[in-house]
């Protein structure tokens, strides 16, 4: 788990990672049982995500984290927490696919790398300043 630094930084700053509607698909007898969690940690002035996949206990799970050339595959059951994406240039797009091997279902996660912020945010938070106190 990220400490308390790095969590209030992420929360202070949009994330590197923008994260697009997720695709579902139910398992063989309509279970929905996947869940994704983002973690973020700064690394050199980026928040590449990492994720905790889960299932139900037992099931096993299977996770493959995509980002261009890049592909890496995880295993488990029940819970697994993957690597890193890897920091990339803006616009970039990447995925996590998590399979619950026992039930068939899946979830996709997709996302594309934003700016986080830049010269126009610093700007317009310097105007802010200027005219509202608070």
């Amino acid at each position: 788990m990220p400490d308390a630094k790095v969590a209030t930084a992420a929360a202070r700053k949009a994330p590197g990672l923008q994260m697009e509607a997720a695709i579902v698909t139910a398992g063989r007898a309509g279970e929905n049982n996947i869940t994704i969690e983002k973690f973020w940690i700064e690394v050199e002035g980026n928040l590449p995500a990492g994720f905790t996949v889960s299932t139900l206990d037992g099931h096993g799970l299977e996770v493959v984290l995509e980002q261009r050339s890049y592909r890496k595959n995880y295993s488990g059951a029940g819970t697994l927490k993957t690597g890193l994406t890897p920091v990339a240039p803006i616009g970039t797009k990447g995925k996590i696919l998590a399979t619950d091997t026992t039930t068939g279902e899946t979830l996709e996660q997709p996302w594309t790398w934003q700016s986080r912020g830049g010269m126009a945010a610093g700007l317009w938070t310097i105007i802010k300043r200027l005219f509202w106190k608070g």
